[in-house]
């Protein structure tokens, strides 16, 4: 079971600490996601972090859900300091600053809110698997080369397409399971092993290129981090025959 109230503490904790009141909302919480600027369109920043920031309130919304399950848990204390994090994070200013973030926390609520994050783990006793930060991390820059590899590869159009946008999507999910969990890396994996399979006859004749060969190995370091405890090679094999080998 996963645990969203410290995944959310995290978040909260992080950027109250290294932001000022006066700092861009866009850009502060696009370092607390780790999303890389897209300078040739800000359309596109805007797109993906609205899309961290929506599974930010789901981890909201999961933490209540938790508090008002619990009649331990489901004090009037607890609602005030969940709803002072509600407050700080729910106002939404991309074309403003971090102010009403700052104006509404302090250290006493962040910390109050790290207790009840600890009280949640023992209550519905969460034991979360560790998420090696570091190993994501080196994961996230190979892939990033990956990408740039295949762009300026000699494969054929509609081959790059296919394994680029997985790759796009494998990373945004890599972001987003160190503090999300495993869980957020799941469907990405899922949904590249079916892309693989619904593309199958596109992606053969590249069967045995070096780019495509790195593709399956960013697949099998997903799968270990997601501990799914079946190697891709062997989720795939019954679709492919011999593309894979």
């Amino acid at each position: 079971m996963f645990n969203p109230a410290l995944s959310l503490y995290h978040l909260v904790e992080e950027t109250y600490n290294y932001s000022y009141p006066g700092n861009a909302y866009i850009s502060t919480w696009m370092r607390t996601f780790d999303l890389a600027e897209d300078k040739n369109s800000p359309a596109n920043d805007r797109i993906a972090l609205m899309e961290s920031i929506n599974s930010m309130f789901k981890l909201f919304a999961d933490t209540k859900n938790l508090i008002e399950q619990s009649s331990k848990l489901n004090t009037e204390r607890n609602k005030k300091y969940l709803n002072i994090i509600g407050d700080a994070i729910f106002q939404v200013d991309l074309d403003g600053t971090m102010e009403h973030f700052h104006n509404t926390l302090n250290e006493e609520s962040i910390t109050v809110f790290s207790f009840i994050a600890e009280s949640i783990g023992y209550n519905y006793e969460i034991n979360e698997a560790t998420i090696n930060s570091e190993e994501v991390d080196k994961l996230i820059v190979e892939v990033d080369d990956l990408i740039t590899a295949i762009d300026e590869s000699n494969l054929p159009n509609d081959a790059k397409l296919i394994l680029v946008q997985n790759l796009h999507n494998i990373r945004e999910s890599l972001f987003k399971c160190k503090y999300s969990g495993v869980d957020a890396l799941k469907p990405a994996l899922e949904q590249s092993l079916g892309s693989l399979y619904l593309n199958h006859q596109q992606l053969e004749p590249i069967s045995n290129e070096e780019n495509f060969s790195r593709f399956f190995q960013v697949l099998e370091r997903v799968n270990t981090i997601c501990s799914v405890g079946t190697a891709v090679k062997e989720l795939a094999l019954p679709f492919f025959g011999n593309l894979i080998k």
